[in-house]
This record gives structure tokens, sequence and C-alpha cells, in this order.
């Protein structure tokens, strides 16, 4: 055999040895200073669940000794955490005096801009509205504008005192619409004129390309968050107005988990809450509801925005309020139109609660309109969908483009507070805070987070 055909000799080469696990850091002893934080952690969320307790009862309930409890109450005293309230009642000797958590020593600021006026609001940290006020600004889409809002947001901050943090609620095309992107980056839709109309923005605002920020202008949160550092050391950010709201339904209803909060409005927006927390970036106003259908705001087709918009329920030259109030006067065409718009909604409600199987939370415009009838009616929609899905999807391909069926309520035999017997149980219900939602929620956004350093959660 040639040396050209003798095979290579086999080397044997000795395997790297696999890495080994890091051996556990051993367990750091419990120091005296961190007796003392945990101890006055328990008393924080003690007091900050009770309207008014001794010092007796602290002791009692922590299993703590009394000087600790009286030495940690005057550091929280002289810091504002806690405030002395009334001497209780007494059945003999001398009456005990009770202590309350101070939930103003520090607030939080939240602020929503409508089409002509900003709303503020200073919370404190058991969420109740402390301070308001509105201000009269027109809403424009430029850096002007929303440098004009950090600066009157600074400004009520500086006014409220201690604050640990300020939202601003700006519309959707405001914080991260086509208006940052380079005219390269735009799709033909966010170019045409039809797009620029008042129409297509959130407000009725006139836009035009030479108005549009170029691409080296600074971003929503930038230009608000300069501003505001002017006038306050608090951090600052912008909330999306359907976030925002959110937040303050999970904080004024502490039994939700998971739920899915759809905002009806001109421009329908959502947010989900899954583990009783808020998802970021959840913009289920854009899934594909119809295929191929109509043209939406952001370029694409089929989106649910296209459908489920308030401003798809009035004819030419009508109204929203004029047609729902036509609606009740039974004019047929009108319900027929209400039927379709009813069904888009319960599809978009039915595809985002195959991700997030909760409750669902309806808000928005269409909210003060729709009665108990009206939301039974939905109910059902989204049930019978539930119960028709394979895997808890509702399929978007049975429907054509405004020809879903006339909507009729009695078809489904579906059990309004369930899903036909499959999926998970469902709550539908409209939404139980005010019209400034996004104010408290731009705001609440700060609270939980700071609570939790408190109670060192």
């Amino acid at each position: 055999m040639s040396a050209a055909s003798t095979p290579a000799a086999r080397t044997h080469t000795t395997p790297a040895p696999l890495p080994q696990a890091p051996a556990p850091a051993p367990a750091r002893a419990t120091t005296p200073d961190d007796v003392r934080r945990r101890n006055r952690a328990a008393m924080l969320r003690y007091l900050y669940g009770r309207e008014r307790v001794t010092r007796q009862e602290l002791a009692a309930n922590l299993g703590l000794s009394l000087p600790t409890v009286t030495q940690n109450l005057h550091a929280m005293l002289e810091e504002g955490l806690a405030m002395p309230g009334d001497a209780l009642s007494s059945t003999g000797g001398r009456r005990a005096r009770g202590y309350a958590f101070n939930p103003r020593h520090r607030l939080a600021v939240g602020a929503q801009a409508g089409p002509t006026t900003l709303l503020l609001r200073a919370v404190d940290l058991y969420g109740n509205v402390v301070m308001e006020r509105v201000r009269s600004l027109p809403y424009r889409a430029d850096v002007a504008y929303r440098q004009r809002v950090g600066g009157i947001v600074g400004e009520f901050a500086a006014e409220c005192g201690a604050v640990i943090g300020a939202g601003v609620c700006l519309p959707d095309a405001a914080g991260a619409g086509a208006e940052h992107r380079p005219d390269h980056a735009r799709t033909p839709a966010a170019q045409s004129p039809a797009a620029r109309t008042p129409a297509a923005q959130p407000f009725a605002v006139q836009s035009s390309p030479a108005q549009q920020p170029p691409i080296s202008q600074p971003s929503a949160a930038q230009s608000v968050a300069v501003a505001f550092a002017r006038h306050s050391p608090a951090p600052c950010a912008t909330v999306r107005p359907p976030q925002a709201a959110a937040f303050a339904e999970l904080w004024h209803d502490r039994t939700l988990r998971n739920a899915l909060c759809i905002y009806l409005d001109r421009r329908p927006s959502g947010a989900m809450i899954v583990n009783d927390s808020v998802l970021p970036g959840c913009a289920i106003e854009h899934m594909t509801l119809v295929p191929g259908g109509r043209e939406c705001r952001c370029g694409r087709r089929g989106c649910m925005d296209a459908y489920c918009s308030l401003e798809t329920l009035p004819e030419d030259y009508e109204s929203i309020p004029g047609f729902f109030s036509v609606l009740e006067q039974g004019e047929t065409h009108h319900r027929e139109r209400m039927n379709r718009w009813l069904d888009h909604v319960a599809l978009a409600i039915a595809n985002a609660r195959s991700v997030v199987p909760g409750d669902v939370i309806v808000g928005g415009e269409a909210a003060q309109y729709l009665d108990d009838a009206d939301i039974a009616a939905l109910t059902r929609r989204v049930a019978d969908l539930d119960a028709q899905s394979v895997g808890g999807h509702a399929d978007a391909n049975v429907m054509n483009d405004d020809a879903y069926g006339t909507g009729a309520d009695a078809n489904t035999g579906a059990d309004a507070h369930g899903t036909g017997g499959t999926g998970p149980a469902l709550t539908l219900r409209t939404a139980s805070c005010d019209d400034g939602a996004c104010a408290t929620g731009a705001a609440l956004r700060f609270v939980r987070p700071y609570l939790d350093g408190l109670f060192g959660v």
C-alpha cells in the first residue's frame, strides 16, 4: 500500500472538561441593619393597609418589641412616612394614640393630552387624585408642542413638591408615528394626501410634509423629558394612552390578574394585563382582522383600526352622537351597521383573548354609548367565537370585508358570561375609571415601584 493510500493514524484527544457549576455563595450572615430594614418594611406595610393602628397593635401583630416599634415610629414621623392620629377611645386608663401611613409624603404626576387641553393630575400613594388642573393647549404634532407639554408638566410637578415621577400621555401618532421616520422609510399610504388629512390624525390636526420634523429631531420622549427637567429633578416618561388607562384599571380593581383592555375610540387601541402587570408595547389595534381588507392609517390592510373605529359607524355627514341617537330610535339600517361593527369588535376581542385569556374591559368613547343590551350582545358574540375556535383562536378568514352577516344575537346560544363550554370563562364589562384615566394611570405607573421599594418587595 502506497504512502498516499495509507489511512491517517487515528488520534485520540482528551475531551475538554465540562464547566463546573459555580459553587453557591455562602449565605450572608444577617446583620443588625438587615433586621432593622425588615422591621421597618414590615411596619410600613402594616400601616399602609390599615386606617389607624397603635404601637401595641404593631408590636403584637408583627412580633416586635414595643421599644423597637417606638423607635421606628419616631423615625417614620421625622421622615414624614407616618403621621400621628387622634387618641383612640379607651375603656379605662390612658388612651392609646393611633398612627397612620402618610400617603402624601410623595406624589406622582400624570398628564393627558386632549384635542384642545392638557389634563394634569397629582395622585397620592393610595392612588387618590389630590390635585387637578386643566390647561388650554391645542394639540399639534410637532416638537414645539411636546416641549411645551414637558414644561407645563414640570412646572406642575415642582408645585406639587416631593414627586416620585411624572407620566405623560401623548396621542400615539405623536409618540411613535410615521412623523419620526425618514421620508424614504415611510409607506406610500403614510405619504399620501389622505394620510395627512385631519381624519387620519388622532385629532383634527393640519399637517404637511414641510411641517414634519426631520429624522434628526428628538423623539417625543426626549422632547418632553428635556423640557420637564428644567423644572423638576423627578424622572419623566411618556406612556401610551391605552397602557396608562390599563394601569388605572389594574390599580382600582385588585381582582384583575389577566385582562384585555380595549379602548373603542375614533382611533381604537388596547393594552394587555398579564400576571398583574401591564405589558409594554402591545398594539392590538393593528392586528389583521380582515386579510386584504380596508386600508389602515398604518399603511397595511385589514387592521382592527380600520373596522373597529367609531368613525366607521356614521353615514356621510352624520356625527357619532347623531348615529347613536338615530340607533336608539330603532332605525333598521343603523342597527345593521351597529351589528356589523359589533361583529368586528367581537372578532378582535376573541383573537386577543387567544393570547391573554382573561377578563375584557371595554373603554373609550364607545363606552358612553354602549348600554347593557349592547354589552350583553358583544359578550355573546365573543363567547360564540370562543366556542367555535380551534385551539382558542377565532379564524379571521370567516369575515369578508363588510359582509360578516347581520350579527343577530339569537343565533349563538352561548351563555352571556361563559364560552359555550370551551376556553376560559368570559367576563366582559365597561371600564370603571373616569375620563381622566390616562392621566391617573400615567401617574400610578410610578407609585407601585416606589411602594415595592418602600416595603422591601
